[in-house]
């Protein structure tokens, strides 16, 4: 009899400019967490024919070597390539359930960063 394998995917890659200075937090010997928010963003005609966009903010959370390496080479207005997974978290605050959405990266690369000197991508896992 075949057994029955079960697999699922969860990644995510965005590609968006970064809206904020990373944040830096150390979380232990020696180990940092970055936060930072990335925005991705589209555009679309509506019903009248207008040309609108929108423009979406992702939570971004990395560890460790690949947290030092974002708080060396990315700054705000950076344009990043991510890949990482998703998660949903629900929490609340003053007695109001709130939802989250986060983005874990694995790897990231910088395509363009108007604060830092260009030589070229940089790819960090």
């Amino acid at each position: 009899m075949a057994s029955r394998r079960s697999y699922s995917i969860n990644k995510v890659i965005l590609v968006g400019r970064v809206g904020n200075e990373p944040e830096v937090k150390e979380i232990g010997e020696g180990k940092k967490a970055v936060n930072l928010s990335l925005a991705t963003g589209y555009k679309y005609k509506n019903a009248s024919g207008d040309l609108l966009e929108k423009t979406n903010w992702h939570r971004v959370n990395a560890y460790n070597m690949l947290a030092e390496r974002i708080e060396k080479s990315v700054s705000k207005g950076a344009l990043l390539y991510v890949e990482g997974r998703i998660d949903y978290q629900t929490y609340e605050k003053e007695g109001v359930e709130h939802n989250s959405t986060v983005i874990y990266a694995d790897k990231m690369t910088v395509l363009q960063n108007p604060k830092k000197p260009e030589d070229g991508t940089q790819e960090h896992e």
